[in-house]
């Protein structure tokens, strides 16, 4: 619980710095290859495995922007917790840490290995104006 508080005064803190110095981030989900690429300010800088869409389900493809950033999300709707979400529609689709990596597994959200997400959840949250997410 200690790690997790600190991980959020990290966020939080992260969160609160100045958009005029906010470098352009671009997050280009392939969900073929289940690939999260990540580029700030033009240069590839990570490349993730992401879990996406199982059977039944859909990951919606466009471009997107961030819509509400959530340390400690909760999907009501399938009793799902959501860490470190990174919304981009109305909060319905996420990149969030998760689970099965790899695979075609969540409800149409993207999952990241946790340490991803929270490395993500903090570039976001200092570059949030200048994100935009591609799901391809």
């Amino acid at each position: 619980m200690r790690v997790r508080t600190a991980l959020s005064v990290l966020a939080l803190s992260v969160a609160g710095t100045s958009s005029a110095s906010a470098t352009s981030i671009l997050a280009e989900v392939h969900i073929a290859a289940h690939r999260l690429n990540v580029y700030v300010g033009g240069k590839p800088t990570y490349s993730w495995g992401i879990a996406t869409a199982r059977r039944g389900y859909h990951t919606p493809r466009g471009t997107y922007h961030v819509t509400a950033l959530d340390i400690d999300a909760y999907s009501r709707k399938y009793d799902a917790s959501m860490p470190y979400a990174v919304c981009f529609i109305r909060g319905d689709y996420c990149i969030h840490a998760g689970h099965s990596i790899g695979r075609n597994a969540s409800h149409g959200c993207i999952r990241l290995a946790t340490a991803h997400a929270i490395r993500f959840f903090n570039l976001v949250s200092a570059n949030r104006g200048s994100t935009t997410i591609v799901v391809r």
